[in-house]
């Protein structure tokens, strides 16, 4: 079974990259030279300044300069291209960040509203405005939701304290 859920998965996975790659949606990030539409971050737009250094490079080469020219022209912008990548990496790790921290805040506002509601249904139920068996079914609900979110959010803070880590090492680098 998992064997034909993981083929159906992937199947269905092929069709839809193919789909994006026929109406000219990017399937990768954008390269050196591009950055992602503020406006529509499914699509590329140029980034200016990384732009004058590869089209240097392409006029230096339409020029006739060799290999060994090009790439010590290109170990002078390593500097500027591992700022610039390192800046945009920083930038995606703190929207993601900045994103699971919203899904933590969430999870921890859901979890205390279900214990709300846990109290005011076995209220419901000491005073017989709901029946034992919907008692039991609901408060089965809500303690599953609760497991459910105990685990995501176990896995949040993991996520953040380890995001955090590589954050200080990026800084030291």
């Amino acid at each position: 079974m998992n064997e034909y859920y993981a083929r159906d998965i992937s199947k269905k996975r092929r069709i839809v990259n193919k789909m994006k790659g026929n109406s000219g949606v990017p399937l990768s990030p954008p390269p050196y030279g591009y950055i992602k539409n503020p406006e529509d971050p499914r699509f590329w737009v140029i980034d200016l300044e990384a732009a004058a250094v590869v089209r240097r490079i392409y006029q230096m080469a339409l020029d006739g300069y060799g290999l060994n020219r090009l790439a010590c022209f290109a170990n002078e912008y390593e500097d500027d291209f591992i700022k610039a990548m390192m800046g945009r990496s920083a930038k995606v790790t703190e929207n993601e960040r900045a994103r699971k921290q919203r899904e933590l805040d969430g999870l921890l506002a859901r979890d205390k509203e279900l214990d709300g509601l846990f109290e005011r249904l076995y209220e419901d139920n000491v005073s017989q405005k709901i029946s034992d068996a919907r008692f039991a079914k609901m408060s089965q609900r809500y303690e599953q939701e609760q497991g459910e979110n105990a685990k995501r959010i176990k896995a949040l803070r993991l996520e953040l304290k380890k995001s955090e880590g590589q954050r200080m090492d990026i800084d030291t680098f």
